[in-house]
């Protein structure tokens, strides 16, 4: 056989190159949508999401100072132009989404094939051992199925091999292969790859590029709209509760500017109860809000929050409750270890709109209203500058300045380390190229052949000799 420990090496170093390209390639589309620039209708270039934040910031600024019917009109064109741009980022990122989820979908179904392929190799190994033709076409199958998922591989005698993945689980076991398939989670949410029903979640085990497509939809598509709807709907809650602290020209208190709708939590499939949750973003505490995603647990005596992202949690006898910038108000029946998923920002977002009219706006900041009080719309024009995310740390440029940051590292990690895993593949292929020759029982047939040959030869010249000699003796 071919040296096996360069060729185990080889499907490793491709399977890690195959994990980090594809995590790039998601890597650097995300960056270029959300933290690019692009031209505005000046044909000066902007983030579009930052210039939205500058956009109302100036028109309340300006509010600020005069006070008029067309100026709250550009306000809220201009709210609305903002919630417009993300709802287009979020398009986009659905897209990408869709486009993993597809991949994983589609290449469950080929490596289920391959799976076939190499059983049946196996088969046909077990009655012409270590045929070198068949041995040929194992090597490029497990070729081809260590760019998707990073395989585990066991040698047979016969030259057949027994096939793992993700620590364990058998793609190929003799003459039998396994059922692959693209199946959602326990929460009913994305699409991973199941090998005989056991679904697969860790993208880093998985290997490959199925698992640089998890990686990759988890920490950088879902990541990055988390990010970026957590800094969006805490300004807009900000802005919120400031115009409610505010009355109208009429003398009433203000309403919500922003609609933020409610979203539900995911159930897990195992629970056993037929409940669930509500959830509100509590926008008088945006310094608490989390990006998430949150777990939630019905226990014997009330229920168990966890926020994943940090590892924080929080305990409560009753709902509804309020956690990390968030209240869940339970709903129906639940049993005792009942699991939620809460991921809600997203989808939060996606339903933000703009509600308030231009008699909505408050302008005063008392009772009751003076001709002239713009003190509320100053302490409106004056959010964009307050500690309101992070514990009161950060504005919301500096959280957007975050989300883009994060971004951006995410994408220069993954460059390098693209880099490098192509590196490390190349030199393990070129290692093998430079021994694949090296095949010890075909060079023992081969010498074995080469001997009888130089025997036959080598009688042959013997023979010729003795007849030479015999002429010249005769001569």
């Amino acid at each position: 056989m071919n040296n096996f420990f360069l060729t185990t090496q080889l499907h490793a170093a491709t399977a890690n190159d195959a994990y980090a390209e594809r995590y790039l390639s998601f890597a650097a589309s995300v960056d270029k949508i959300i933290t690019g620039i692009s031209p505005d209708e000046s044909g000066s270039a902007n983030n579009p999401v930052l210039a939205g934040i500058d956009d109302i910031s100036e028109a309340l600024s300006a509010l600020a100072t005069t006070d008029s019917t067309s100026g709250r009109s550009a306000l809220l064109s201009r709210m609305n132009s903002l919630i417009a741009n993300a709802h287009t980022l979020q398009e986009s990122l659905d897209e990408f989404r869709k486009q993993a989820d597809a991949e994983v979908s589609s290449n469950a179904k080929v490596l289920e094939s391959q799976a076939k392929q190499l059983a049946e190799i196996n088969r046909r190994l077990s009655s012409t051992p270590n045929d070198n033709n068949l041995l040929t076409q194992r090597d490029t199958l497990l070729g081809e199925m260590s760019k998707l998922v990073d395989i585990e591989i066991q040698e047979r005698s016969h030259g057949g091999v027994d096939v793992q993945v993700a620590g364990g689980y058998s793609l190929v076991d003799g003459l039998k292969s396994a059922k692959v398939t693209a199946e959602t989670g326990a929460y009913g949410d994305d699409l991973y790859l199941a090998v005989n029903g056991d679904v697969l979640f860790n993208p880093e085990t998985l290997g490959g590029s199925l698992g640089g497509n998890l990686a990759a939809r988890e920490e950088i598509i879902d990541g990055s709209e988390r990010g970026l709807a957590k800094a969006l709907l805490g300004y807009f809650s900000a802005l919120n509760v400031t115009n409610k602290g505010g009355f109208t020209k009429d003398g009433l208190s203000g309403e919500a500017l922003i609609s933020i709708p409610e979203s539900s939590a995911l159930s897990n499939a195992k629970n056993n109860g037929t409940g669930n949750f509500s959830i509100s973003i509590d926008q008088n505490n945006v310094a608490a809000l989390s990006s998430g995603p949150m777990i939630i647990e019905k226990t014997a005596s009330g229920f168990l929050v966890v926020d994943t992202s940090t590892g924080n949690s929080v305990t409560t006898d009753t709902s509804p409750i309020a956690a990390f910038g968030y209240q869940f108000d339970a709903k129906g029946t639940m049993v005792a270890g009942d699991k939620f998923l809460a991921d809600p920002l997203a989808n939060m977002l996606k339903g933000a709109t703009v509600t308030g009219g231009i008699n909505d706006i408050a302008a005063a900041s008392k009772q009751p209203v003076a001709s002239g009080d713009v003190s509320n719309l100053k302490n409106l024009a004056e959010v964009s500058d307050k500690k309101i995310f992070s514990g009161g740390k950060d504005t919301i440029y500096n959280e957007i300045s975050n989300v883009f940051v994060t971004i951006g590292n995410r994408h220069v990690a993954a460059k390098q380390d693209a880099t490098t895993h192509k590196t490390i593949s190349e030199t393990a292929a070129m290692r093998w190229a430079n021994l694949s020759g090296v095949n010890t029982q075909e060079e023992e047939l081969n010498m074995i052949k080469f001997q009888q040959i130089y025997q036959s030869v080598s009688k042959v010249i013997e023979s010729d000799k003795k007849m030479f000699e015999s002429i010249i003796g005769v001569v």
